[in-house]
Parts: C-alpha cells; structure tokens; sequence
C-alpha cells in the first residue's frame, strides 16, 4: 500500500534535470554573433558610410546582436523571462534589417531569436510547473 496522498512526503523532492538547450542555444547565440561581427559589420559600416544603408539599420544590427547575447547570458543565469524577452526584441531587430539590408546570417540570427523564445517559455512553464507540486 502507498501512504497517505493527503500527507505531505517525507523525503527531499529531487529537482528536475536540468535541460541542455540552454547551453547549446547560447553556444549557438555566440557562434551566431562572433560570424556576424567577422562576416556582416566591415560591409554594414562600409554601406553605411556609402549612404546605401541607413543608420537605424546599422543601429539595429548591432542591437540585434547584443540583445542575442544577452538572452543567451539570462538563459545561463536561469532568468527564462529575462531571456525570452532579449530574444524576442533580437527578433523583431533582426526582422527590421532584414527589411532594408539581407545579410547572409540575418535569416539564421532570426532564427535563433525565435528558438531561444520558445526555451525561455519552456523553462519557465517548467518552474512554474515544479513549484505547483
């Protein structure tokens, strides 16, 4: 017979494992970000100074890349919230220069953003999930 459901337990609840898609998606963020500053900034700077980009373009490059990184620091700190709203706004940053400017990692930048708002979500209804028990 198994004890008493109404009782509380009296043994340590055990956390739940932690999921690797947060490392794998800041490893990625990073990867994703260093190709960008290699591939992509010496031509954004160079169209820019040429007149064939606007500035806010540039601007929201750079901000696109920088809120990717952060996002991917709040995931290892284990802020989803944080985390999903830093990728949601690379998102929509990404999305505004891919309107004017297609660089080559813009489409894989988005990407990313839309995977790390999913993550973020998931690990926050994981929380969520393991204070209701």
């Amino acid at each position: 017979m198994t004890g008493d459901p109404y009782r509380p337990p009296t043994h340590a609840m055990s956390a739940p494992p932690a999921s690797r898609w947060p490392r794998y998606l800041a490893i990625l963020s990073f990867v994703q970000v260093l190709s960008c500053v290699m591939d992509n900034a010496p031509s954004a700077v160079e169209m820019t100074r040429n007149g064939d980009l606007r500035p806010i373009s540039l601007l929201a490059f750079v901000l696109s890349g920088a809120l990717m990184l952060i996002g991917a620091a709040m995931l290892l700190w284990r802020k989803p919230l944080s985390a999903s709203i830093a990728y949601a706004i690379s998102s929509l940053f990404a999305a505004l220069v891919m309107v004017e400017w297609r660089p080559p990692l813009a489409f894989t930048g988005l990407g990313i953003g839309l995977i790390g708002v999913l993550v973020g979500v998931h690990m926050r209804l994981q929380v969520r999930a393991a204070r209701a028990d």
